[in-house]
């Protein structure tokens, strides 16, 4: 989708990024103790958004993560999903509520075309 093709969502290639991106983004564990229980971090793993001081309270959620750019000072409230298949670029000085939800991606909406993409 980056480059205007349409969105092969089980690409092998695709899926072996989604399942990084979903292993980087897992909160560590130290000393047994999950990231959630020790409080908020800064986003720092490639699964996370890139920018100047993004703030990332987790669970967070995202497709790739590598396509997420951000400007100064964003902060990232608990459960936020940005699916980016396709580029997700926030500006800066932006304060996300928990639960928000960005979607960059779109799937065609003719069934005839959509079809061979998703069924493989």
């Amino acid at each position: 989708m980056l480059t205007g093709e349409l969105y092969a969502a089980f690409d092998p290639a695709l899926l072996a990024a989604r399942t990084r991106a979903k292993r980087l983004a897992a909160p560590p564990q130290r000393d047994g103790v999950p990231a959630h229980r020790r409080g908020p971090h800064r986003a720092g793993r490639a699964a996370a958004p890139r920018g100047r001081k993004p703030y990332v309270e987790p669970p967070f959620r995202c497709d790739y993560g590598s396509n997420i750019y951000c400007g100064n000072n964003v902060y990232f409230n608990v459960n936020c999903v940005v699916l980016d298949a396709a580029r997700a670029t926030i500006g800066s000085n932006v304060l996300f509520g928990p639960g928000v939800q960005l979607y960059a991606a779109t799937h065609p909406l003719d069934a005839e075309v959509r079809r061979p993409l998703e069924l493989a």
